[in-house]
């Protein structure tokens, strides 16, 4: 509750500041939650509801988007590929403006879960997201963790972007 409470009030002020949208990583799931797989799954239902909720109070304040970033561990979700498709296939059934996933290619890279080798390219995510990610955040990255260099000739040589 207090999570939705800071969220609609950052919606007035995005709306009052004369931004289309409101971004950002909202979620935290605790470990104990995360890891029993009917209580996790019963967790992303309720996150998905909450952004569902969330896109009514958007459209309220005239706002175009929410934009939900995506991440590298279980307990922030999105973290997978297909889990970012799934939730904003659901997410999106039934909201009131389109829900989109901000893109972070260090974040592709941090993968110290349960993920797929596709999970951990930067490259794949952008070929298979790219479409529904309005915000990209690009970084300099190594191919095991989000270090955000800068794209310099020192830095480009190390990195994989």
């Amino acid at each position: 509750r207090d999570g939705m409470k800071w969220c609609i009030e950052a919606l007035s002020v995005s709306s009052e500041i004369g931004a289309p949208g409101l971004g950002g990583h909202f979620d935290h799931i605790p470990y104990r939650e995360w890891s029993d797989a009917k209580r996790y799954r019963k967790n992303i239902a309720n996150l998905i509801l909450s952004f569902r909720t969330l896109s009514h109070f958007a459209q309220h304040k005239r706002q175009k988007f929410i934009l939900w970033e995506q991440m590298y561990t279980p307990n922030e979700v999105p973290y997978t590929i297909r889990q970012t498709e799934e939730i904003l296939e659901k997410v999106n059934r039934g909201a009131r403006v389109p829900v989109y996933v901000t893109l972070d290619v260090g974040h592709a890279c941090c993968q110290n879960y349960r993920h797929n080798k596709e999970d951990r390219d930067p490259y794949i995510w952008l070929e298979r997201l790219a479409h529904r990610s309005p915000v990209i955040h690009i970084q300099q990255v190594n191919s095991t963790s989000s270090p955000h260099w800068p794209f310099t000739p020192e830095y480009n040589k190390k990195g994989i972007v």
